[in-house]
């Protein structure tokens, strides 16, 4: 055994810091979906919402600690550490690491650099954290359930299968929210769907964007397993064991597809996601969300060195 590991549990995030990141997440974000009738989807276009004014997400003062707080927290713990904190409005969660060298995996990401083609792992991470705690907080917002659960963050960007998944259970209802993120420090429609989805000709399919990722889990079977697999562990943790017929009618007849997007403000328009009633006929099943910030890329870099100035003041190695 390597006699240079320390095994104390250390304090990363106290008990307090993640409440006064929660609340502030929580308190401030909003939840507008509105209709855009003539593209057949809802548009949620998320701000941060004040008394005397709506403010993108880096307008916000602290927001570059607190989502470094909350970053840590969906990256180093199981959602099922918090979760039932959030659930009932208590808060006593510590998030604890016990060794003082961070897994190599994770190291990697916040340690990441831009390429030269202006890409960054960081950054791309950090994107789907925030997607998977706007929508966590989304949930808890709305209330109109009995109980839920949510999908962990890929560990790493670049990890196959759905970017999140949740499960919500009503009194008579089930909702299976399939979520996609992209990213970009430019306009992000490329990202979003092929230019088939946007015109009137045939499908072609492009699965690295997010349309033809769900058209293809819809229309083929692409994914399914993967899929298949987070949603029988999300009704576990619920308590609601379905075989495996149920979760296959779950899944295509009774999920909701939520495009994600992150990127700067500038770029956010009722008409981003045209096309996606070609993915479901139905309006309520397509959700495209945008959270804006006044600069991305900027706002990502702050963050990734407050989680590293995090990290170093806890003598932890990465």
């Amino acid at each position: 055994m390597d006699a240079l590991i320390d095994t104390h549990l250390r304090e990363i995030i106290s008990a307090q810091e993640f409440q006064e990141a929660w609340i502030w997440l929580l308190d401030h974000i909003s939840i507008d979906q509105s209709l855009v009738e003539e593209h057949g989807y809802y548009f949620d276009h998320k701000h941060w919402k004040y008394p005397d004014y709506i403010k993108c997400i880096d307008e916000c003062d602290d927001a570059d600690i607190y989502l470094a707080r909350l970053y840590l927290v969906s990256q180093l713990a199981s959602v099922s550490d918090y979760l039932p904190n959030l659930k009932k409005h208590i808060f006593n969660f510590e998030l604890r690491y016990s060794n003082n060298q961070l897994d190599g995996d994770v190291a990697r990401v916040i340690n990441a650099e831009e390429t030269a083609i202006h890409l960054n792992a960081f950054r791309n991470s950090l994107s789907e954290h925030l997607a998977f705690w706007a929508m966590l907080a989304s949930i808890i917002k709305v209330a109109n359930h009995q109980d839920f659960s949510i999908s962990k963050p890929n560990l790493q960007p670049e990890d196959k299968g759905p970017d999140g998944l949740a499960c919500i259970v009503g009194n008579d209802f089930s909702i299976i929210k399939i979520i996609s993120v992209k990213n970009s420090i430019i306009s992000p429609q490329d990202l979003i769907s092929s230019a088939s989805f946007r015109g009137s000709s045939k499908i072609v399919l492009n699965e690295k964007k997010i349309f033809d990722e769900f058209y293809a889990f819809l229309n083929r079977n692409r994914g399914f397993q993967r899929l298949d697999d987070k949603l029988n562990t999300l009704l576990q943790e619920l308590h609601q064991d379905e075989e495996n017929l149920i979760r296959h009618v779950l899944l295509s007849k009774h999920s909701q597809f939520n495009a994600m997007v992150v990127a700067d403000e500038q770029y956010a328009a009722n008409n981003l996601f045209t096309g996606f009633n070609k993915v479901a006929d139905e309006p309520l099943r397509c959700i495209g969300i945008y959270v804006g910030s006044g600069n991305w890329k900027d706002l990502a870099d702050s963050v990734q060195t407050k989680v590293k100035e995090i990290l170093t003041t806890k003598r932890i190695a990465f």
